[in-house]
């Protein structure tokens, strides 16, 4: 009996892994959007570099992981840095962005880690502890828009006890469009992980194991066409899932947003206005990144060439006509510096992945800002 158990136990086995590898086959011949064999887990990232789930930010560092901040401390949602010369002085600056701002990360020499990575705040401070002028407060989020930084200033940088003398804002790669998900010119302010949440009626980690992953998307599909129902809540399909949910459908307010650009400047001019209205300066920079067209080829590193190929011409297509409109909103407004063709290739390494300058090259980035911000006179 034992050994019947066994064998039939064996044979169900193989025929799951059989049917997991052709669905792995069918799905990955047949959509853009690729599947993993056999399991899929998405693995947390330690110390400085590690998420939880927000309500209305939709992601925040988890700050029960100790993250050692060097030259700085985390204290709910920001970085304060702690320069020599920096104690003491009153003008506080609060810089917002996305990873390229964030002064979480500590590590380079693991993609966007390492002892020697900083991202511009970090090198912002260290001139403001020289000069002994002013102090920095990094309020970066990995992953951020603006359409998160604005929630972000409504939630957090409102209540801070005191409030800053400048806010810089440091961003445009991560307003590319459906960066945020299908429907965010619909729902701009719900990502896709908080509209599954609402969706579920529930937080499901993104970093939950799932096994036979492949055969669950073939699986989900024919449900899909035969009974019109879905067994799971794929990110792709959420506007077809709220029209289905007649409490979410009839309830959430819907925006009318043409394109990401339109969204975006709707962002950045309140975060402007309302700056303002609260007696805070506002700058903007819009970022650099990887692939622009202003860019030779021929003088990319070897590395660099290499981590160009990560993506394909569609993306750096879609990347240089959104940032093609964006420095058209930025020539209109006085407060919006472009500095996103400020990396001239040479031959050395600019960047750790397509999306993220190197520690050196965010040195470079930092040096700009400065400047200008000493022609502007916000800064001694």
């Amino acid at each position: 009996m034992f050994k019947k158990t066994v064998i039939i136990l064996l044979i169900t086995i193989i025929l799951l892994l059989i049917i997991e590898f052709l669905s792995w086959i069918l799905v990955n011949s047949t959509s853009k959007n690729k599947s993993s064999f056999l399991y899929y887990k998405k693995i947390d990232k330690q110390d400085c570099a590690n998420f939880t789930f927000d309500m209305i930010l939709s992601n925040i560092h988890n700050e029960a992981i100790p993250c050692n901040v060097d030259q700085g401390e985390m204290r709910r949602g920001f970085v304060y840095y702690n320069h020599s010369g920096t104690e003491n002085t009153s003008l506080k600056i609060l810089t917002l962005g996305g990873s390229t701002t964030d002064g979480f990360f500590a590590n380079p020499d693991e993609k966007i880690f390492g002892r020697k990575y900083r991202t511009w705040p970090f090198w912002l401070s260290e001139y403001c502890g020289n000069v002994k002028s002013c102090n920095v407060i990094n309020g970066g989020i990995g992953g951020y828009s603006t359409s998160h930084i604005l929630r972000k200033f409504f939630r957090d940088i409102i209540i801070l006890e005191e409030k800053p003398n400048l806010i810089i804002l440091y961003t445009g790669i991560n307003d590319y469009p459906g960066h945020s998900g299908p429907l965010e010119l619909i729902y701009p302010y719900y990502d896709k992980y908080q509209i599954d949440a609402l969706l579920r009626g529930k937080y499901v980690s993104r970093h939950e194991l799932n096994i036979f992953p492949s055969t669950l998307r073939v699986i989900n599909y024919i449900s899909r066409k035969v009974f019109d129902q879905r067994i799971d809540k794929n990110k792709y399909f959420q506007e077809e899932l709220i029209k289905k949910n007649e409490l979410l459908n009839k309830s959430l307010p819907r925006a009318n947003f043409k394109n990401k650009t339109e969204l975006f400047a709707h962002n950045v001019d309140l975060l402007q206005k309302f700056s303002k209205a609260i007696e805070i300066d506002f700058v903007m920079f819009l970022e650099p990144t990887m692939g622009l067209d202003h860019e030779i080829l021929a003088n990319y590193s070897s590395n660099d060439l290499n981590l160009r190929k990560i993506f394909d011409n569609d993306y750096y297509s879609m990347m240089n006509k959104h940032y093609d409109n964006l420095r058209v909103f930025c020539s209109k407004r006085d407060f919006c510096h472009d500095i996103s063709k400020i990396i001239i290739h040479d031959k050395t390494d600019k960047f750790i992945d397509p999306r993220h300058p190197n520690g050196k090259t965010h040195k470079l980035i930092s040096n700009k800002i400065i400047d200008i911000l000493i022609k502007e006179k916000k800064i001694d």
